[in-house]
């Protein structure tokens, strides 16, 4: 793994969000959490549609998206 810190982009209500968070956090990755408000449209916002509106992961240079991906991916790394 890269020494970068990964970056979740996700909404805190999604259940596919917790999924990812609680596999990040018990296998004791630091990350940062970047919220995306579905609510207020956040994902609409130039900077994030170039990303994806599932919980998508930034780590050692990918971007995952949708949470079995990531957790597979957290699982074989």
């Amino acid at each position: 793994m890269s020494s970068e810190k990964p970056n979740l982009h996700s909404y805190f209500r999604s259940s596919c969000s917790w999924r990812v968070r609680i596999s990040l956090n018990w296998k004791g990755i630091d990350y940062e959490y970047c919220p995306v408000d579905l609510l207020e449209g956040a994902q609409k916002k130039k900077e994030y549609s170039k990303i994806n509106p599932y919980p998508t992961l930034k780590i050692d240079g990918n971007v995952l998206c949708q949470s079995i991906a990531i957790l597979e991916y957290l699982e074989e790394t």
